[in-house]
């Protein structure tokens, strides 16, 4: 049931990395504001990765993830 609940809307689906990469995941909602502030300061850190889960954000916070290559979003609404 959660599997059918996720929608995938940008980046990768299958992301390899090694033990020692660091991928974030991160649950988000109406957040743009935030986003690049958010994305840059994990690629600064040495993150390979960025999973964001958005939760039915209405403000253009999608649009603006699908900017960076290195992040994946996918939606859910539960």
């Amino acid at each position: 049931m959660l599997r059918r609940s996720i929608e995938h809307l940008h980046g990768p689906e299958d992301i390899a990395y090694g033990e020692s990469e660091l991928v974030v995941v991160c649950i988000v909602r109406d957040g743009r504001p935030y986003v690049r502030f958010f994305v840059e300061h994990y690629f600064s850190l040495g993150a390979k990765h960025i999973v964001f889960l958005d939760n039915g954000s209405t403000d253009g916070t999608v649009e603006a993830l699908k900017d960076y290559d290195n992040v994946t979003v996918l939606r859910s609404k539960l």
